[in-house]
């Protein structure tokens, strides 16, 4: 078959997984709902820091390379929006219409998706002369549910996706290719070390690709590869340089804790949680253990196998047991399917790569015929059960978006009632202020601007914030206490939160999936009156957030807001914290 016809086949299914991500983004529906804008909130407005000479505050990944594509992704479509219509400030135009940026920074990450799918496979045809095994890897993604649902989002996930793809551009002719030349073999060490270290700094869950190190040969292309791994991550950490002793304590607490995001006493959980972690890890995505397993068998056989020996197969097969095994080892302590997502890339090469080791062993035309028939019914198989998994995705998606259609529907009803999110809720201000939280409350003032009215209710502090952090708490209460219609929407609180409220009540007036509606009233007695007024500072005065502290009796919380903010848990019975405080004189 000739280059070009060949190339034609393998673009069908990168349009295919292009126009799949398309439809499947609108199916989710937009990003400020509760299920959609964490992280994607987060990136859009610390990629907005970048773009306003801010460090990104959101480090949690670090995901610093996913804020750089929406930097540059966002500059680009502002700079034709300003080109084709009138004239508009860049920070006002992302934050008065965030969900079409949002949804054109998915886009470029499904691009470059299906640019990966398209350069993997015609580099790993042009190394293998097998087209049928080269459609096999591009159609890799199709197997499984997390590859899927990656593509919807804004989040490291996708660009993890990406980055496992473009890998095995260089990956192939190591593999295929045993004479390549000294001077190509370093090119692909370097380039292979070079997104290695990319996908790092996207998400610290792509190490398990730091095996690949075993397919290059020799101490020099080894060295050369990590080499590149530490410049290339070097370089994408440079934005975030000042926050990196931040960032290395997050990710130490992750490793160190026995909790969820660091919380809990140093060490591992109990063998029973693990291998619950584990059975769950299996049932969301069950055939990357099958293919874990049989790579595992093949290695075993492969004195019977005579074609694994050849062309660093053998290697390869090493290669993927361990990256899986790692994967598996750094996700059960955290149990969530996407965190395994960059291993579900490794099954495109190794399968690919047996499929074109087989068909070029000389077989016997009725056994050849065997194969061709049981491959493709596996992979017929694979398809459909994913397909049908795909399909429950959708119509939870489509019974999600119904649910907060008709709480939208309820609040609306409430004439002059005025709604304010808490988390998690789908209210589309609550997702700035959200999203703006994580990125230092640096574009508080601009959202206070455009967004006047707008609060958030704090779950863990029962406070009233707006965009600045300044707390509303006292008017909210006089607002109430005058007869305004104050609607908090949200999570669905139990009994006991609603009690804990001192003089507030939340009444719930509808309860529709995972958010409830709660009418906010005030009711005074003799054993409580509120503060009604808040703290007036002078004009010109510079509010800090209080961060480290230095003694206490208190314990610092590292988990979900992250080190450095100053909430403190665990208090000792009288709880005190001490800070020290610079006090800057000005001229």
């Amino acid at each position: 078959m000739s280059n070009t016809r060949a190339h034609n086949f393998l673009l069908v299914v990168p349009v295919l997984i292009a126009l799949l991500g398309i439809f499947l983004s609108s199916e989710r529906g937009p990003y400020y709902l509760a299920d959609n804008f964490d992280p994607e909130y987060n990136y859009l407005l610390n990629s907005l820091n970048l773009l306003t000479f801010h460090i990104p505050a959101h480090n949690d990944h670090p995901g610093t390379t996913l804020q750089l594509i929406g930097a540059v992704t966002i500059l680009l479509k502002w700079m034709v929006d300003i080109t084709i219509g009138s004239w508009r400030p860049l920070r006002e135009a992302i934050l008065t219409n965030p969900e079409t940026y949002l949804h054109v920074i998915n886009l470029v990450l499904n691009g470059l998706i299906a640019g990966a799918v398209f350069a993997a496979g015609r580099q790993f045809y042009r190394c293998s002369h097998s087209l049928v095994a080269a459609l096999l890897l591009q159609a890799n993604g199709l197997f499984f549910l997390q590859t899927i649902q990656a593509q919807t989002r804004v989040s490291p996930e996708p660009l993890l996706l990406a980055t496992g793809l473009f890998l095995l551009v260089p990956l192939a002719p190591v593999i295929f290719s045993d004479d390549t030349a000294d001077k190509r073999k370093t090119s692909y060490a370097i380039a292979a070390g070079g997104l290695v270290g990319f996908g790092l700094v996207t998400k610290v869950t792509f190490l398990p690709w730091v095996a690949v190190v075993l397919l290059f040969k020799g101490r020099l292309q080894k060295l050369r590869f990590f080499s590149a791994v530490i410049a290339s991550a070097t370089v994408f950490l440079i934005p975030i340089f000042p926050r990196l002793p931040i960032v290395a304590t997050w990710l130490t607490s992750l490793f160190l804790h026995n909790g969820m995001y660091g919380n809990g006493p140093v060490g591992l959980p109990n063998a029973g949680v693990l291998g619950e972690n584990l059975l769950g890890l299996v049932h969301d995505e069950p055939l990357l253990f099958l293919c874990f397993l049989l790579y595992g068998v093949v290695l075993l056989l492969h004195p019977c196998a005579p074609f694994v020996r050849k062309h660093n197969l053998s290697s390869l097969l090493w290669t993927a047991l361990i990256a899986i095994t790692v994967q598996t080892l750094m996700t059960i302590k955290h149990p969530a399917a996407r965190y395994i997502l960059p291993a579900l890339v490794v099954p495109a090469l190794v399968n690919a790569a047996l499929s074109a080791e087989i068909s070029h062993t000389v077989i016997r035309q009725r056994r050849r015929i065997s194969l061709v028939l049981t491959g493709s019914a596996i992979v017929l198989g694979c398809f459909l059960f994913n397909l049908r998994r795909i399909g429950s995705w959708i119509t939870e998606m489509q019974r999600y978006r119904d649910e907060v259609s008709e709480l939208t529907r309820v609040a609306r009803q409430m004439d002059g009632c005025r709604v304010i999110g808490m988390y998690s809720s789908s209210v589309p201000t609550f997702a700035l202020n959200f999203g703006n939280a994580y990125a230092n409350f640096v574009h508080g003032k601009m959202l206070q601007e455009l967004y006047p009215d707008a609060l958030a209710f704090s779950n863990s502090t029962h406070n009233f914030y707006s965009f600045t952090l300044e707390p509303k708490g006292a008017m909210v209460r006089r607002m109430v206490a005058s007869g305004q219609c104050i609607v908090v929407q949200g999570t669905s609180l139990g009994p006991e939160v609603r009690h804990s409220l001192n003089d507030l009540t939340f009444d719930q007036i509808a309860l529709l999936g995972k958010e409830a509606l709660y009418k906010v009233s005030i009711s005074l007695n003799e054993a409580f009156r509120p503060l009604v007024s808040e703290v007036e500072f002078p004009r010109g005065s510079v509010i800090r957030e209080a961060e480290d502290f230095e003694a206490g009796s208190v314990e610092r919380d590292t988990t979900f807001w992250g080190a450095g903010i100053g909430v403190i848990v665990s208090p000792r019975i009288p709880a005190y914290a001490e800070y020290h405080v610079n006090l800057l004189r000005f001229a």
